[in-house]
């Protein structure tokens, strides 16, 4: 049975990597992948040496109770991923293995020995069958304590406004909740097989279960998103799946008809809810949802599994109210040991990438890969988020007055050619730059641009990439090109704005190339010259 638990865990790892992939951006998708390995090494080994003693007590336990550690050592790592999945995007590896040590020595084993006949969870009245609920919960109150430590990814929050950071492999995200599905059932199913107490009928109603509450929650989702945003969004239908497969695991095969629809239907419109409300009002940047998913799954699953058990009777308000205590606390204790664990860490040896770093992406800044700029979004940068952790990253320097531009000659317009009222400016820079770029050029008047990704070089050379080892000989560099239109803005005010925006005083910082336009014809009117150019909102 053990070795179905195995199968159980490499499943649902699949399924974490392929969803990863599908919730982060381009630019981060081969780190965010890699740290889900790193996680699952760092917190089998720190599980081994300390955890599997802290939770049984006996420093001889991982000889004498082999079995014992090759079924627990498959929930710790599905623990230590929850935990870690909040973080991606943005965080040093030195964070993934803070959690997994947190994890893997301390708070896994206490759970799952608090859980115990004799521990105090159990004493408390506290009733979670599977033994997955509390698993759920914890897991995802850490994870999302993590992400507001750390903080949200560059550009998510500009301006007090929450921006979208998708990635371009969202179609990978079926893959993964397929996966996941298939994973858990493995890991409850083994589950089942090895308990002495386990009877034909809860086998019926574990595979009840298990279809219809993602099923139920799924609909419920769809309905919910639809009234809510008056329109359907495919992740937040996926993330609706998964909490129906998170509740389905932690007390499907204990719930009677009615509890699992009921659950399905509650799930469903909550974590949509949720996930939309932690984003746009907490402001804490979860790129997969999965903090939410898991934690409100996780408590859903203990609240109903003692309102409608199978072939029981709901509990009394005594035991309800017992289960409900148990469960924030277990939750508070969770996120209080994360929250100092992480401060310390972070004031003493920083959590967080740089600034630079982040911006180009952690699989070229990080690991040396080449870079995959798959969307504008992903290079939307903005200002740097106000949290602590952030505090003290560079900003852009100032310009220094003698390298301010000398530009004079070229601000009298009326001096010019008359051909050359209407003028395209095209700059070429780097992908970090462009909100910094689009703002300042904003703020001067500018309305409208076209960007563009291109490759290209310059005095840099290119960019070293390495890959299996072997260095990826590529003399392009990852560039954006921004194009606009003006003609009522003077050149200097132009260029002295771009400066603004784009000088590091670094090799890189980018070019502007000026030139005169003919003329200008807007379809739509037959308006030509700088008549086509304004808009009756600048009128």
């Amino acid at each position: 049975m053990a070795i179905l638990s195995i199968m159980g865990m490499f499943s649902i790892l699949l399924a974490f990597i392929f969803l990863t992939i599908a919730y982060t951006t381009d630019k981060n998708s081969g780190s965010s992948a890699f740290h889900k390995l790193l996680v699952m090494v760092v917190v089998t080994v720190a599980f081994l040496i300390v955890g599997f003693g802290l939770m049984t007590g006996n420093n001889r336990a991982i000889i004498d109770g082999a079995p014992l550690f090759i079924e627990s050592v498959g929930l710790v790592i599905v623990a230590a991923i929850i935990a870690t999945s909040a973080i991606d995007e943005r965080a040093r590896p030195l964070a993934y293995v803070t959690l997994s040590l947190l994890v893997g020595m301390v708070l896994f084993p206490l759970l799952q020995r608090w859980a115990v006949s004799t521990g105090w969870l159990t004493q408390f009245g506290f009733y979670d069958p599977s033994g997955l609920g509390r698993i759920h919960l914890t897991m995802g109150v850490v994870a999302y304590i993590s992400a507001w430590v750390i903080g949200p990814r560059l550009g998510k929050y500009n301006h007090s406004r929450v921006q979208a950071l998708p990635s371009q492999s969202l179609f990978l995200a079926p893959i993964g909740i397929l996966f996941a599905w298939l994973g858990w059932g493995v890991v409850m199913l083994s589950a089942l097989l090895v308990s002495p107490t386990t009877d034909l009928q809860q086998f019926y109603r574990l595979g009840f279960s298990f279809f219809l509450i993602p099923a139920v929650s799924f609909i419920s989702a769809s309905l919910f998103c639809y009234l809510y945003f008056k329109r359907l969004d495919i992740s937040l239908l996926y993330n609706g799946l998964l909490i129906g497969i998170v509740i389905a695991t932690s007390a499907g095969a204990e719930l009677s008809s009615l509890g699992a629809v009921l659950s399905g239907l509650i799930g469903g419109a909550v974590i949509v809810y949720l996930i939309s409300w932690v984003d746009k009002k907490l402001k804490v940047d979860d790129p997969l949802g999965f903090a939410t998913v898991h934690g409100v799954g996780g408590f859903l699953a203990l609240s109903m599994v003692v309102l409608f058990p199978r072939g029981g009777l709901p509990a009394t308000y005594a035991q309800f109210f017992n289960q409900l205590l148990a469960s924030l606390m277990i939750a508070a204790m969770a996120g209080v040991v994360t929250l100092l664990v992480l401060k310390v860490v972070d004031i003493t040896l920083g959590l967080r990438v740089s600034e630079e770093a982040e911006s180009f992406g952690l699989d070229s800044s990080i690991y040396r890969l080449p870079n995959r700029y798959g969307s504008f979004s992903s290079m939307s940068v903005g200002k740097v988020p106000k949290k602590e952790a952030l505090k003290g990253m560079a900003s852009s320097p100032s310009i220094p007055d003698q390298l301010e531009l000398n530009v004079d000659e070229l601000a009298d317009i009326a001096a010019l050619p008359q051909l050359a009222v209407i003028r395209r400016f095209e700059i070429l820079t780097n992908p970090d730059r462009l909100e910094r770029l689009t703002q300042e050029l904003n703020a001067i008047g500018v309305s409208g641009l076209n960007v563009a990704n291109v490759t290209g070089f310059g005095v840099q050379k290119g960019h070293n990439s390495f890959y299996r080892g072997i260095e990826v000989e590529s003399h392009f560099l990852p560039k954006i090109k921004v194009e606009t239109i003006v003609s009522t803005i003077s050149t200097k005010r132009m260029l002295q704005a771009i400066q603004r925006a784009l000088y590091t005083g670094h090799i890189g910082d980018g070019k502007v190339f000026i030139s005169a336009i003919q003329d200008v014809v807007r379809v739509s009117t037959g308006a030509t010259g700088k008549d086509a150019l304004i808009y009756p909102q600048d009128e």
